[in-house]
């Protein structure tokens, strides 16, 4: 004890240098690979926000596109209420279309499955949540309610009313429907069903555009946060 008590007496300025030199050394390795880790989150967090920002433009792409066949279905619908027959072969064929919207949701996935937990904005989140729940909601419900009106009301009744015409398929439209219009045409149930149809393509072209307003609106939020740079 009293040999330890020396050493330390005559050599504590050694000893407080290496203590020193120790704490410090072990503080900058803690210090590193916490840096480091913090670093692996930013890019992770980046890497992320860079798969949103890819989703939501082909998203828009997709529904800029859908909404352009939708305006074109409710100008085919007008002419033919209105009796047309310029087109009728192209319109004939939009009477018995719908369209759909699927989401690309890679990315947003990934954030449901865990990814949520590496984003700090957490403002821009939940903005992301409302789109994929709301608006996406809102496509989602008017997709299927076209879908099910051509499928179970439209194309059935044509089938089951309109005398049989030989038809064919041009640059992917169908031809030989002048003589189902014609048999059609001045009836009051066909009539409806246009109108109907119409205004079932008038509400998705609503949602659609709705849709792609927030989506442009949720992807500039997007922009801001991936063209920071990874701390």
């Amino acid at each position: 004890m009293r040999r330890l008590l020396h050493v330390l007496k005559r050599d504590w300025p050694r000893l407080l240098i290496e203590l020193a030199v120790l704490i410090a050394g072990i503080t900058i390795s803690f210090a590193l690979e916490e840096w480091r880790t913090v670093r692996i989150e930013r890019r992770a967090e980046s890497r992320i926000w860079q798969g949103v920002h890819d989703n939501l433009v082909a998203d828009s792409t997709n529904l800029v596109a859908r909404i352009a066949y939708i305006r074109a279905m409710v100008a085919a619908y007008d002419r033919l209420i209105a009796g047309k027959r310029d087109s009728v072969d192209h319109d004939m064929d939009l009477v018995i279309s719908y369209v759909g919207f699927t989401p690309t949701d890679h990315a947003f996935t990934e954030i449901r499955e865990g990814g949520a937990s590496r984003l700090r904005n957490r403002t821009l989140l939940g903005e992301l949540s409302r789109l994929y729940n709301v608006p996406y909601g809102s496509i989602a419900e008017w997709d299927g309610i076209t879908r099910d009106f051509v499928l179970q009301r439209m194309i059935p009744y044509i089938d089951e009313t309109a005398p049989y015409a030989p038809t064919s398929s041009s640059a992917g439209i169908a031809t030989g429907y002048a003589p189902i219009h014609r048999a059609l045409a001045s009836r009051d149930q066909f009539r409806n069903l246009l109108r109907t149809n119409r205004l079932f393509k008038e509400a998705q072209l609503t949602v659609y555009e709705r849709g792609l307003g927030r989506i442009r609106h949720t992807l500039a939020r997007v922009d801001s946060t991936v063209a920071r740079p990874a701390r």
